[in-house]
């Protein structure tokens, strides 16, 4: 039987510095030693494997042993699981010599633990963008437990199982749960299957748990497609030095999100530059104005978009050099009449407004003169109206057996009071 050991090569329990009296065979040894390991065991592969290494290491042998070792190891699965089996072994074999007899002790889980719940979000991503392996946890157990998780790329198998590509170790309380996320990306689309849990195939009672598989669909990565879609000119005609506005519709028709510099150039110079960010179907607007005082035709360009404005050809010949300077007169001129325009209307405003004013402040005076002349006429009724009471109570008492009469009277001029008072206050209202 063959073993590696840290010090060499070894025959059953006695090392043999192989490595040190045979380095020439030690280095054709070596790689076919770590080969075997990572071979399924009893394949053909591996035996063929092992005679390749029989045929360098057996004439250097001192000796053959020519009889077998019975194993005296025992195990128990009431509280481990995950023993390896003659169905489904581990990566790496059990045997009897020294340390490496007890790795199998990594591989095993503890029965109270099981998944209860594993689930891959979303399910379809793409290329290089993660997804979400969710997996809970259940301990029936009376103590907290370590547990082992492991999300494969691949359907269960025997042996050492499909790629990992995740793996955590939450401690799991007693009686209790734990949920755990784990995130996993692929680099090449295609439909992948998602396996969680350790097992074992065969020995059903080494098993930790039956795998439980979910499928994940990864599709080809999207990429941008960002550019001007629209050039447009406010003006396409102008005086010299005045401005035209350039306005740019950027686009991204892909189907992912992304960034491009837009560049506006006039005549071939670059006159504004904007980094956009879209999208996909999203549109947004780069602007700018400029202004030539020269006269002739000119370029704008974004991306592939061409457009043209032109400036007019001055009615004033201006000599050479001078062009920007009375380009600048020209606009400050306009700046000023444009003020002078607007003041002008503001003053008018302010004057009409002043008349209106005027006119209600002369309303407002007759108004209330001729409420004070109407309350002066109702306090002169008031006077005359209780000097008629008067002399209607003095008439009363010359008649005889006149008590109704008088009552009547009096009842005449009360009311007479009463309405001319009414009419005093009123217009003494108005007057205030």
């Amino acid at each position: 039987m063959l073993e590696s050991t840290e010090g060499g090569w070894s025959i059953w329990s006695t090392p043999l510095p192989y490595p040190d009296y045979y380095p020439e065979k030690a280095e054709k040894i070596r790689p076919l030693v770590k080969k075997l390991w990572g071979l399924p065991y009893g394949s053909e592969e591996a035996i063929q494997t092992a005679k390749k290494i029989q045929e360098i290491y057996v004439p250097q042998l001192y000796m053959i042993p020519l009889y077998g070792r019975p194993s005296w190891y025992r195990w128990n699965t009431k509280y481990w699981v995950n023993f390896p089996t003659a169905d489904d072994p581990h990566e790496h074999q059990f045997s009897i010599l020294g340390a490496e007899d007890f790795l199998f002790v990594k591989h095993l889980q503890p029965r109270s633990v099981e998944v209860t719940d594993f689930a891959v979000t979303p399910g379809e991503v793409k290329v290089g963008e993660p997804a979400t392996a969710k997996i809970t946890l259940k301990n029936t157990g009376d103590y907290d437990h370590k547990y082992n998780v492991y999300i494969r790329k691949g359907s269960a198998k025997v042996g050492p199982g499909p790629e990992i590509l995740a793996h955590s170790g939450p401690i799991v309380p007693s009686g209790g749960t734990k949920t755990i996320e784990l995130e996993v990306t692929f680099d090449e689309p295609g439909s992948y299957t998602l396996t969680v849990d350790d097992w074992r195939l065969g020995d059903t009672s080494s098993n930790p748990g039956e795998p439980i598989e979910k499928s994940l669909i990864v599709e080809k990565a999207g990429k941008p497609s960002i550019s001007p879609t629209n050039l447009t000119l406010s003006k396409a005609e102008v005086e010299p030095g005045e401005s035209t506005t350039i306005s740019v519709d950027v686009s991204n028709n892909g189907d992912a999100e992304g960034s491009k510099t837009v560049e506006i150039t006039l005549d071939g110079e670059t006159i504004k530059s904007e980094t956009v960010t879209l999208k996909p179907g999203e549109t947004t607007t780069v602007s700018t104005t400029t202004s030539k005082s020269a006269e002739g035709t000119y370029t704008v360009k974004a991306g592939e978009l061409t457009r043209t404005f032109t400036v007019k050809k001055r009615g004033v010949v201006i000599p050479p050099g001078l062009e920007d300077k009375v380009t600048l007169a020209i606009r400050m001129a306009e700046n000023a009449r444009s003020a002078a325009v607007g003041a002008g209307s503001s003053a008018q405003a302010a004057k009409t407004a002043a008349n209106e004013a005027k006119k209600t402040a002369q309303e407002a005076v007759t108004t209330a003169q001729e409420a004070k002349s109407a309350a002066e006429s109702a306090e002169s009724a008031a006077q005359e109206a209780k000097t008629a009471a008067q002399e209607a109570r003095d008439a009363a008492k010359g008649v005889t057996g006149g008590v109704s009469a008088s009552m009547l009277v009096a009842s005449m001029i009360v009311t007479i009071i009463v309405v001319l008072a009414g009419v005093y206050v009123i217009t003494r209202k108005q007057v205030t």
